[in-house]
């Protein structure tokens, strides 16, 4: 038979969790409401479609806009609603993110990745093609890899002009599948300016 003291720390370890479920569910639906109202601004698509990913920690997202094959977007975020594992997590995953991936309707005629040296993991398997030529430098205050082919160098530098801080963790454009995509943890400040800075390139280079 439980007793008192057991019942008490029973039901407030209960109330702990579903406070937890309601607060955190609360935080990811707002981030993900702010997220995709940006993203929509961005892209001014002309139809769009969300499937939620795990119920509350993310969602993949379809845009038909114009000038584009496709556009597709994913977005993951911490579990804050669970509160026995967001502590878990934020040692694994840290940050919340966003995946964005234009195809392009025609071969922008250059080949050029960008990734934050810390996450240069990203391009390893990229890095063996004999087509690119590698190198390092510094973009704000972010350390990065470049990968570009004999036009990309061009196009990598007209794209980073100006650039201040970096905003994302990899971009890439160009490439056999005719493509460009931008990866970015949503708790850099400049994100929203680094996806809008991105379409406006690709619009410009293979729209």
């Amino acid at each position: 038979m439980i007793d008192i003291v057991s019942f008490i720390i029973i039901s407030a370890a209960a109330l702990v969790l579903v406070f937890g479920y309601i607060f955190g569910r609360k935080i990811n639906l707002r981030l993900s409401r702010e997220v995709s109202k940006e993203l929509e601004r961005i892209f001014a698509p002309k139809d769009q479609t969300y499937v939620w990913i795990g119920g509350l920690i993310g969602f993949r997202a379809a845009y038909v806009v114009e000038g584009l094959t496709y556009l597709k977007i994913t977005m993951l975020m911490l579990p804050r609603h669970s509160i026995l594992y967001y502590p878990i997590s934020k040692l694994t995953s840290r940050n919340d993110r966003l995946w964005v991936d234009w195809g392009l309707k025609q071969d922008p005629g250059f080949e050029f990745h960008i990734a934050e040296y810390k996450s240069r993991r990203l391009i390893s398997e990229i890095e063996k093609n004999p087509r690119l030529t590698r190198g390092e430098g510094i973009v704000g205050k972010s350390k990065v890899v470049f990968l570009y082919d004999e036009n990309g160098k061009k196009a990598m530098d007209e794209f980073l002009k100006g650039t201040d801080q970096l905003g994302f963790i990899y971009f890439k454009m160009g490439g056999e599948k005719k493509s460009a995509g931008l990866y970015c943890y949503l708790n850099i400040a400049e994100w929203k300016d680094a996806i809008e800075k991105a379409a406006l390139f690709i619009r410009k280079k293979a729209g």
